[in-house]
C-alpha cells in the first residue's frame, strides 16, 4: 500500500488506460476530468508539454477560469 502522507490523488484525466494503471497499483484515486483546452504553445519541448497541460488541469487553475 502506498503513503501519501494525506495527499490526495486525482487522476485529471477520462483516459480508461490511465484509470487502469492506478488500478492496477493499487493506488488510491479519484477521476476528476476538467474541461480544459490541452492546446500547448509551439515552442515547449519534451517533458515542457505534459507539465504546461497538467498546470492547466490542476483544480486552483480551474477555480481561478471559473470566477
Amino acid at each position: 500500500m502506498y503513503r501519501l502522507n494525506g495527499y490526495e490523488v486525482i487522476l485529471a484525466s477520462g483516459s480508461p488506460r490511465r484509470k487502469a494503471f492506478f488500478e492496477q497499483l493499487g493506488v488510491p484515486f479519484e477521476v476528476v476530468v476538467y474541461p480544459v483546452d490541452e492546446s500547448f504553445p509551439s515552442h515547449l519541448k519534451g517533458i515542457e508539454i505534459p507539465e504546461y497541460i497538467v498546470n492547466k488541469k490542476s483544480p486552483s487553475q480551474v477555480a481561478n477560469r471559473q470566477r
